[in-house]
């Protein structure tokens, strides 16, 4: 199946050898490496490092990378740590719904915005593939945003009636 198609082999050659492909189609992930190792423990002065100056989609795919350059690995962590208490807290909720159709869209919700979440963490530390997916909450983009916010919207809804008993 890869094989069949260019660029879908060129994108697996460039995850599996980013700096032989540097000057090309591997400078995103590894000026992505070098805004984590730039970040330190605590980052770099906003918007000040490699990252905002090389980094081609800083704004978009890769926000992770500059984040990470300018609020560090505590930063980092920090970010995931509200990331999955917004996903923990949010699935507590659901529990408690009882209609069918309100729980499974929420779930689905839930899935979405986690599944979203890890495939652009996993992107930008190189373990996938570039494979073009925003970042929730972070990413500029008016219909990814747009979409994140609908979709919390209608799961505040859902945990809402169930709560009130509506």
């Amino acid at each position: 199946m890869i094989d069949r198609v260019g660029y879908r082999k060129k994108r697996v050659e460039v995850w599996l050898d980013p700096y032989r492909y540097r000057f090309d189609e591997g400078h995103q992930l590894v000026t992505s490496f070098r805004a984590f190792l730039d970040g330190g423990w605590f980052g770099n002065k906003l918007a000040s490092g490699y990252a905002h100056r090389y980094l081609t989609y800083s704004h978009t795919d890769f926000v992770l990378a500059t984040f990470v350059e300018d609020f560090g690995f505590i930063g980092f962590m920090t970010f995931i740590f509200l990331v999955l208490l917004l996903l923990f807290r949010s699935f507590y909720l659901i529990q408690k719904v009882q209609d069918p159709f309100g729980f499974y869209l929420g779930a689905g919700i839930l899935i979405v915005l986690g599944t979203q979440f890890i495939i652009n963490m996993f992107v930008v530390t190189g373990i996938f593939p570039i494979t073009g997916i925003s970042l929730p909450f972070v990413s500029y983009g008016g219909s990814s945003i747009l979409i994140v916010l609908i979709s919390l919207g209608i799961l505040v809804n859902i945990t809402r009636k169930e709560n009130l008993g509506l």
